[in-house]
């Protein structure tokens, strides 16, 4: 049985279950596809669990997981680490999404790329990791605070005619 690790998601067999409960050490996991809602339709709803034991960061599969009322989706593994790698480079460069998306996207076998998401979707991603990466916008005048290297134009002239900060 094959049962990899990563970050809250753990996938087994062409599953991906995700975490839901935490004790100590034991790790309780449930079928990403299940639906927590009560008039959620059992075609749709998966009921599969499973439970690991992490020692030193390793997890480790205590019995079997329960049975899921689905077939495994080889790819999800994959699509998953791509859409993490993706979101790493736009956190680490200021590369073009475009420049991105074709580093990360050779590393990917020709069969598994139609289930990626468009290039329109990656462009989001990205713009959406990087816009929570960028500080809080100011909401009044006395929270901008100008660094002294720009207060002055190249010839050394006064550049800002009044500073609200000094």
């Amino acid at each position: 049985m094959e049962c990899v690790f990563s970050n809250n998601k753990l996938f087994i067999n062409g599953y991906v279950m995700v975490k839901n409960k935490v004790r100590e050490n034991r790790y309780n996991w449930e079928c990403e596809k299940r639906v927590h809602r009560k008039n959620a339709e059992t075609t749709e709803n998966c009921s599969a669990r499973a439970t690991t034991d992490c020692v030193n960061g390793v997890h480790t599969l205590c019995g079997t997981p329960t049975d899921h009322n689905h077939a495994p989706e080889a790819h999800r593994a994959t699509v998953i680490d791509f859409r993490t790698n993706i979101k790493k480079r736009a956190h680490s460069t200021s590369d073009k999404p475009s420049q991105i998306l074709q580093e990360v996207i050779s590393n990917i076998p020709l069969s598994i790329q139609p289930y990626l998401p468009r290039p329109e979707a990656v462009r989001k991603i990205i713009k959406r990791k990087r816009r929570k990466c960028l500080p809080a916008e100011p909401t009044n005048l006395e929270e901008i605070n100008i660094p002294i290297s720009l207060r002055n134009t190249f010839a050394g002239e006064l550049f800002l005619l009044h500073n609200l900060s000094a």
